[in-house]
């Protein structure tokens, strides 16, 4: 009865061990990708200028970059495509023109060089209508912002003068206002 224990054990310990050393499943290289846009906010009739980036390593462990040749990438932007075969993507949409704000999906996918792993990535554009932002003066001189209107000032300068004359002369009525 002890030997079927002992075997038993070690039978236990050997297949922990065995499941604990063998190496992770690697059918599945790990895939990292980045797409970055010149602005998530935009105004219609302008670019819109994508770029991305994507890296396929063999094992967590070991970081390897695949010596694979190129990234197949395929961008979406207001149902227009632009795809190509590089390994640093980029390229320019042009942003329809719009009378009120709307979003629109950018998705860019990267077909990996094994040709099974995909890398997929959405941003939402804020389109506005070109209108809606004001443009910097371009003189020398600064633009009228909402200072005082000359006619208010006129106006509140003689009010002054008015409320100053009415105190002068009831203090000269009154004989000057100081009593001994």
């Amino acid at each position: 009865m002890k030997k079927l224990v002992v075997i038993g054990v070690s039978a236990l310990v050997a297949f922990i061990a065995a499941i604990g050393l063998a190496q992770s499943a690697s059918a599945y290289p790990e895939t990292t990708c980045s797409v970055t846009v010149n602005a998530q906010k935009i105004l219609s009739g302008s670019e819109l200028k994508v770029t991305g980036s994507a890296q396929q390593f063999t094992t967590p462990r070991h970081s390897a970059r695949l010596a694979a040749t190129t990234v197949h990438w395929k961008a979406t932007f207001n149902n227009v495509i632009h795809q190509a075969d590089v390994n640093n993507f980029s390229t320019t949409f042009k942003v329809p023109a719009v009378t009120a704000k709307k979003v629109y999906p950018l998705v860019v996918q990267a077909l990996m060089p094994d040709a099974t792993t995909t890398c997929q990535r959405t941003l939402d554009i804020t389109v506005e209508p070109s209108g809606t932002h004001v443009t910097p003066p371009t003189g020398p001189t600064l633009p009228n912002t909402g200072g005082p209107r000359l006619a208010l000032l006129i106006a509140g300068f003689a009010l002054v003068l008015a409320g100053g004359g009415a105190i002068y002369t009831s203090r000269k009525r009154h004989g000057g206002g100081h009593t001994a």
